[in-house]
């Protein structure tokens, strides 16, 4: 596996961290990451590996702004329109080189894949989901986003909704990592941040039937993160003719870094492979 990182600038100047893992080869198909909350591209390298060593794909990815090592106030975006713009600018140079792009989006991630596709449904020959939060929301007392509301109006980028980095995965040498991290934001979630997800994932909900690519969706039984009936919502909702869901009974919310993550890395490429 070939590695390289570049940047991106943004409509509005800000320089983005780019990366690409490729095969030695010519790449069959390309797969395009977008990360989650607070982390960063480089979490993904051992999925990229897997897909560009055992498949031959080749796999990119962003650090989104204000995340890892693109600039922009951490984790924050004023809209969800930002990251969809940023990537669809990053897509555009990748477009050239690739006749087929599959689209892989993970937690906030799979919220911004499923806005981006919503906008721009011509770009990827299909999308996998996992970790959803489209039903984020029901897991925050109602109180809570009450307050948030408020808040919103006057302190938005206040740190306020803590993560618990345990419910990321069983495996403790992953959560042991994550923590340790200096790439990886462990303060709370900025109230707009919150709300920006809340919002966008009621925005997909009510615009569900226009997603009609081939659709994967995948979500941890366990996940108290983002619960798995956001993905139920996106199955039962999608006007994908195409689309398969599957949860997996007991895991976490990064299912790709549970010990079953072979299972899942696999389940993936069968799929992509029939596409």
């Amino acid at each position: 596996m070939q590695f390289s990182q570049g940047t991106l600038k943004t409509a509005d100047g800000l320089a983005l961290r780019t990366v690409a893992w490729t095969p030695a080869a010519s790449a069959k198909a390309a797969i395009v990451i977008a990360h989650g909350l607070a982390e960063h591209i480089g979490r993904y390298e051992h999925v990229a590996q897997f897909f560009v060593d055992t498949h031959g794909y080749a796999v990119y990815g962003i650090d989104h702004r204000g995340h890892g090592q693109s600039q922009g106030l951490r984790t924050y975006f004023d809209s969800f329109d930002q990251p969809v713009s940023d990537f669809k600018r990053y897509v555009d140079t990748l477009k050239p080189q690739h006749s087929k792009l599959f689209l892989y989006g993970h937690s906030m991630g799979s919220l911004i894949a499923l806005l981006y596709v919503l906008k721009y449904p011509q770009d990827f020959a299909a999308l996998v989901s996992t970790g959803t939060p489209l039903d984020a929301d029901t897991t925050v007392a109602a109180p809570v986003i009450a307050l948030a509301t408020l808040l919103d109006k006057i302190i938005p980028k206040v740190n306020f909704l803590p993560l618990d980095s345990s419910a990321l995965s069983h495996d403790a040498a992953v959560v042991a990592a994550y923590d340790a991290d200096p790439l990886v934001d462990r303060k709370p979630t900025r109230i707009h941040m919150g709300m920006g997800i809340m919002h966008g994932a009621q925005e997909v909900k009510r615009r569900l039937a226009e997603i009609t690519l081939p659709l994967l969706i995948l979500h941890g039984g366990a996940d108290k993160i983002c619960p798995p009936s956001g993905s139920r919502v996106l199955h039962n909702g999608a006007g994908a003719a195409d689309k398969t869901l599957h949860i997996y009974d007991g895991l976490y919310h990064e299912i790709h870094n549970e010990k079953e993550r072979g299972e899942v890395l696999a389940r993936i490429a069968a799929w992509l492979a029939a596409r």
